[in-house]
């Protein structure tokens, strides 16, 4: 008597239980992020002559081991009244045309097109964008009061590939926007050599020399040394002229895919060694260029790097995992006025604004614009706090079949959701997890270098309400970078789904004829 008495409340509860449950609510937000435009600065450092020389792939641990050793005499020139720059690669993979085009134009490959090399036979052709590099805006601001000057280790032009072992089109486009005659005034690369056996000047200028037997180069590589004493050549020609001089030596990288840099112990390979040794050799003929001429004192001189590189590869998929050297650069700066007052890092992509804005070219005014965001760079000194990397957005769902949507403050969450959390700058995590504020924690189910991913946090502990919800990570510098939201939890019963409506329908019209049944035998 008493069990049939408690089936109707019972059940009555039940049904109101189970139609009450929370369902998934789907929320277009924005997300907790500070995206405010950081303002060019009214009073940039200036200087009336420019020198900017990379080095193919240069790892920094050799950096510090051959300047401290006085190895790298030159380097060291540059660093007596200068400094130490760090140089993140925080945008594109770490390739030598993708680095050499971020630096030139101040923009990731998002904008330029080039997220990848392009020279070789079968690769793509492209270029960087029709007036994007620093040669070409400092031209079109400052015309003939700046005289400009490349000097380039291999083509990017069509060369005479007859006379060559190495034939397909080894030819790079990536700078042919760059007029010669228009936006530079003076071009020495592969291209302007005949590449013929009887001359001369194809004779001392070729990196891999001669091969006798077969009456061919082995590839139309220029040597620094040649291009140190081209640029020494023009310096003199031109040392009462403002000039920006743009120089790419190769020997590092080449010598590096063919040999490595370091044996298995760790030791720095000779050849490699050489290549070094040669780069800082041609530099130094820059520098007594300038030093003859009294200008180097009063002259900008940035040698820097493209990317690393680690034993035979600088490729890792995906990068940067393998190794965090290969996209952690330093450069050598010879004035510490261009530096930020803090010197923090910076990313290569604030080269070229930096020097655009050495050279007078209005920031203000060239599209697009620096913003200091993933895809653009900013001048060194208007680069905030760049140690710790930006939780760029988190999105979540709540369904397997959703689409993410963005996670914002007051977002309503009923009882649980998937994450996907996205970084803007590069990041070898170390630690990323989610917290609410009853002190539980969520662990990701998938860490990359520039996600991670929680498959599914069920928040069912948490009481309805307002609730904080913790998302953190901590980099491989242990670097950490903190975003928290306040999570709307609550039961939803007109969110219930139709078809739940309907079962409990079924359920209402079988029970209801037995509760009546039996209260009229009661009766």
């Amino acid at each position: 008597m008493i069990l049939k008495k408690s089936i109707v409340p019972i059940l009555i509860i039940t049904l109101l239980t189970f139609a009450l449950q929370p369902s998934s609510v789907e929320s277009q937000t924005n997300a907790n992020h500070d995206t405010s435009e950081m303002i060019i600065s009214n009073d940039p450092p200036s200087f009336e002559r420019v020198v900017f020389i990379t080095w193919d792939g240069v790892r920094p641990h050799w950096f510090d081991v051959l300047t401290e050793n006085g190895t790298l005499s030159n380097i060291n020139r540059v660093l007596e009244g200068g400094y130490v720059q760090e140089v993140r690669i925080t945008n594109h993979k770490t390739s030598t045309d993708p680095g050499l085009i971020c630096m030139e134009t101040g923009y990731g490959p998002n904008i330029t097109g080039i997220y990848s090399n392009m020279f070789g036979p079968g690769s793509p052709k492209l270029s960087a964008p029709d007036g994007y590099t620093t040669m070409e805006r400092i031209k079109a601001t400052r015309g003939d009061e700046v005289k400009t000057a490349i000097f380039l280790c291999w083509s990017f032009h069509q060369i005479n590939e007859e006379h060559m072992v190495q034939q397909g089109n080894y030819t790079d486009t990536i700078f042919e926007n760059i007029k010669i005659g228009e936006d530079v005034d003076y071009w020495f690369a592969a291209e302007n050599l005949s590449w013929t056996p009887n001359d001369v000047e194809s004779l001392a200028a070729a990196w891999n020399g001669y091969h006798e037997e077969k009456d061919l180069f082995f590839d139309p590589l220029v040597k620094a040394s040649y291009l140190g004493e081209k640029a020494a050549d023009w310096i003199a020609n031109n040392s009462n002229e403002e000039f920006y001089i743009r120089m790419h030596f190769t020997e590092p990288d080449n010598i590096g895919h063919g040999f490595g840099e370091s044996d298995k112990y760790g030791i720095l390979i000779p050849e490699y060694l050489q290549a070094l040794i040669d780069c800082d050799d041609a530099t130094g003929l820059v520098l007594d260029a300038l030093e003859d001429a009294g200008i180097l004192d009063d002259t900008l001189v940035i040698i820097g790097t493209d990317h690393g590189f680690w034993r035979r590869d600088h490729t890792g998929d995906p990068w940067p995992y393998g190794n965090l050297e290969v996209v952690n650069q330093k450069f050598a700066i010879s004035h510490k006025s261009v530096g930020h007052s803090e010197l923090i890092p910076v990313s290569q992509s604030d080269i070229s604004p930096t020097i655009q804005s050495i050279m007078g070219v209005n920031l203000s005014e060239v599209f697009p614009l620096y913003l200091g965001d993933e895809d653009t760079g900013l001048p060194f000194w208007e680069r905030e706090d760049n140690d710790a990397p930006i939780i760029k957005s988190v999105r979540y769902k709540s369904e397997a079949d959703e689409d993410y949507a963005t996670l914002e403050n007051g977002s309503e969450i009923l009882n649980g959701l998937s994450l996907s959390m996205s970084i803007l700058e590069w990041s070898q995590f170390r630690e990323a997890r989610v917290y609410d504020d009853n002190g539980s924690y969520y662990e990701p189910d998938v860490l990359t270098s520039k996600n991670a991913f929680w498959d599914f946090i069920s928040l069912e502990n948490l009481d309805e309400g307002t609730h904080v919800l913790h998302l953190s990570f901590i980099d491989q510098l242990n670097q950490s970078t903190h975003l928290f939201y306040n999570i709307e939890l609550e039961i939803d019963i007109k969110g219930t789904p139709f078809s739940t409506w309907v079962s409990i329908a079924t359920i209402l019209v079988i029970a209801l004829p037995i509760i009546y049944r039996r209260k009229t035998r009661k009766i």
